[in-house]
């Protein structure tokens, strides 16, 4: 007999199960007092996917931590590493050790804005075990932190059917690419995702044990809140969805409103407030500055964060653009980019049989729940134009939601067609095979399935060029471990060589933590021919885009290039002849002819090189040349049209030599790539001089924007406001 064609029911005193008895009643058992609750079909119940769930989850538990020894340090993991350890002193000194919110110690100011419970464990087990290798353990409790996700999403599918949802959503979440990349190295997202949905299993076990909830429940649930708290101030988000909830159950459902206005209203307010309250307890109890002043240092961090202060130069939609300037559509569009097909297939058969089972119990209300907790937190930071980057790190957690939902929407097609073999294993064959392809992408391009692209977006290939890949610099570890087996011999014998890269902190910690003769040194990718490196790694983020798709990098000087879906996310290049160094070194000395000499013949090896033209273009600037400085700037922009350095100096050329026209239409095309402040000074004082006061004010405005303690902005701002008078 198949469960969703059955109105089952229980009475309101059955409703005061024991935890288990909760656990293990299904969502439909739940509605009325008058019939009683049927059985799952004979598979559905069949203890086989309860077993094959735990071996799944097993299996993961084993493989995950020891594979996330594979993927490299992230961007933001030394920081992130630093604030644990400087939390870790605060307790440890009885708060006398603020260094926690030192701006002298970190590279960022705002850190203390975060929750620290994860980074702080680390930091514990690290200084129990007196360890070197600190981000492997990152890495190992990150990966268990995937696990404990992995489980908690297998329980909210759970929670709407059985077993068979459960067993469902657990292949769907581990053939996740995106979430299964970051359960590795990104010990932040990972961890709140996981309390956001431990705390939506035991939303939906309150709501199904209303009027009377057990302590079990409430103690679970207040953990799982005040975990998701203490990860991100986002997880306050929590708190306000248990009461929008249980409001919307009193409303929603004839009996439970019955129960309450039948003399449970107090009790269960006092056992709510005692969630509440004891969740946020917890939530703060590792996070010095909350401690500090328990109300309002809180508060002050959630509106810290809802305006994130850093804008982030990245890559989107094939331009360079701003984090504070990203369109409204920005989440959604990763999504639909970024999740397998298998996902959507699912959200278009939960709608399918939602509108079958609309009137089925419970069914409607648990639904509407996770939709809303899946949806609402990309609304809300629409309406808030909310600063974003990084894809759709920061909201990784609506992701488990969505694939829980999925699953019952697929069990309940298998439910449906129960008695029809040919449909239901039809349909079972399908999933499976779309299963397949995330799980080929994932196996070919181990360690990078973070940035994984669908098949609707042509995969990486597709993506190259267009979006941020590796944002996160997680190729760094495969080109570090490359390099040291290739030259070992030299890096054995203690022979000095120089490693120039943007990822310092992965380079130093992947190569001179083991070899002290090879010298980590910070080299821009634009400024590579500047700085003194035999070797150097870059990743991709941050270069020009039609630099990217032109082939210019990793250009003429790539020695190993770390490949994901056979386009370039990172490479290791060596420097030989040394005519780019020589050139900029003479350059400095103010030996014009030499450096002029050494660029040449640079370029005349490596024509691929933007950053020689660049400097080249630079000297025939000072020497008056200044159409072959434009040549070299024009040699650039054929290949990157939209390249922003080269269009900025081409068009300062232009305001040098008083030709207003050319400059302005020059400077134009960078603003419309994207809002860069210096560029929008210039067009104000370019509009200033052509007399347009209005459109010079609407440009400085922008400017001040972004960057509203630049004084020489705030400077023409006056001159300009003063003659609009």
């Amino acid at each position: 007999m198949s469960i969703k064609k059955t109105k089952p029911s229980v009475s309101a005193k059955n409703q005061q199960n024991t935890p288990n008895q909760t656990e293990n009643t299904t969502v439909e058992t739940l509605k009325t007092p008058q019939k009683p609750a049927p059985a799952w079909s004979d598979i559905a119940a069949s203890p086989l996917f309860k077993t094959l769930f735990w071996v799944l989850l097993g299996v993961m538990a084993i493989a995950m931590p020891y594979l996330s020894f594979d993927y490299g340090v992230s961007g933001d993991e030394n920081v992130h590493r630093l604030y644990g350890e400087k939390v870790l002193d605060y307790f440890l000194s009885f708060g006398a050790d603020k260094s926690y919110c030192d701006p002298k110690v970190f590279k960022v100011n705002n850190l203390f804005y975060y929750g620290v419970s994860f980074d702080l464990l680390v930091a514990i087990i690290n200084k129990l075990r007196g360890t070197t290798a600190v981000y492997e353990t990152r890495h190992l409790v990150n990966a268990l932190s995937g696990v404990f996700l992995f489980m908690g999403v297998g329980k909210l599918a759970k929670e709407l059917g059985g077993w068979r949802t459960a067993f469902i959503a657990l292949v769907l979440i581990i053939l996740s690419p995106a979430i299964f990349g970051h359960s590795m190295n990104n010990l932040k997202d990972i961890p709140f995702a996981a309390g956001y949905i431990w705390t939506l299993v035991y939303t939906l076990r309150f709501i199904k044990e209303l009027p009377t909830v057990s302590n079990r429940t409430l103690l679970m649930l207040a953990l799982a809140m005040a975990l998701t708290l203490s990860i991100r101030i986002g997880g306050l988000l929590v708190f306000p969805y248990l009461v929008l909830f249980s409001a919307t159950t009193w409303l929603f459902l004839p009996h439970t409103r019955a129960a309450f206005l039948a003399g449970g209203t107090h009790s269960f307010a006092a056992k709510l407030a005692l969630v509440l309250v004891g969740a946020y307890i917890l939530g703060i109890i590792t996070w010095p500055y909350a401690l500090e002043s328990p109300i309002s240092h809180p508060l002050e961090a959630l509106g810290a964060m809802e305006k994130f202060g850093t804008s982030i130069r990245m890559l989107f939609e094939g331009k360079m653009i701003f984090s504070n300037e990203v369109p409204w559509y920005y989440i959604p569009k990763y999504f639909l980019m970024t999740s397998p097909i298998v996902i959507f297939v699912g959200i278009i058969t939960t709608k399918i049989m939602f509108f079958v089972h609309r009137r089925n119990g419970y069914m409607p209300l648990l639904l509407g729940i996770l939709a809303f907790a899946a949806t609402f937190p990309v609304v809300y930071a629409i309406y808030k134009q909310s600063p974003l980057y990084d894809g759709m790190r920061h909201f990784l957690f609506i992701y488990p939601v969505i694939v829980a939902i999925c699953a019952y929407g697929f069990d309940s097609v298998l439910d449906y067609f129960n008695e029809n073999n040919g449909v239901k294993y039809g349909f079972t064959a399908v999933i499976g095979l779309l299963c397949l392809l995330p799980l080929k992408w994932m196996i070919q391009n181990h360690p990078h399935q973070y940035i994984y692209f669908n098949e609707f977006m042509g995969g990486e290939k597709g993506a190259f060029g267009e979006y941020e890949t590796d944002y996160w610099m997680n190729s760094t570890r495969p080109m570090a471990k490359w390099f040291m087996e290739t030259y070992k011999k030299d890096l054995e014998s203690g022979k000095k060589m120089y490693i120039g890269s943007d990822c310092i902190d992965q380079i130093d910690y992947e190569i001179h933590r083991r070899y002290p003769n090879a010298i980590p040194t910070y080299v821009p990718y634009a400024n590579r021919s500047d700085k003194k490196w035999d070797y150097a790694i870059f990743v991709t983020r941050f270069i020009d885009p039609d630099l990217l798709k032109s082939g210019w990098f990793p250009g003429d000087k790539a020695i190993h290039t770390e490949l994901v879906d056979g386009v370039p996310v990172g490479a290791v290049l060596a420097r030989k002849e040394g005519f780019d160094l020589r050139g900029s070194e003479a350059l400095k000395a103010n030996n014009l002819a030499l450096a002029d000499s050494c660029y040449t013949a640079e370029l005349a090896k490596y024509p691929r090189n933007e950053a020689v033209r660049f400097n080249l273009a630079n000297l025939y600037t000072q020497l008056g040349k200044v159409e072959e400085a434009k040549k070299q700037y024009n040699a650039v922009l054929a290949v990157a049209p939209n390249h922003t350095f080269a269009l900025k100096q081409l068009g300062m050329i232009y305001l040098k030599a008083n030709d207003m026209k050319g400059a302005e239409d020059i400077l134009l095309r960078v603003y419309k790539n994207g809002k860069d402040p210096e560029t929008g000074y210039y067009l104000a004082i370019i509009y200033m001089q052509k007399g347009d006061v209005e459109s010079a004010a609407h440009f400085i405005d922008e400017v001040l924007l972004q960057q509203p303690d630049l004084q020489a902005a705030l400077d023409l701002q006056k001159q300009i406001y003063s003659r609009r008078r």
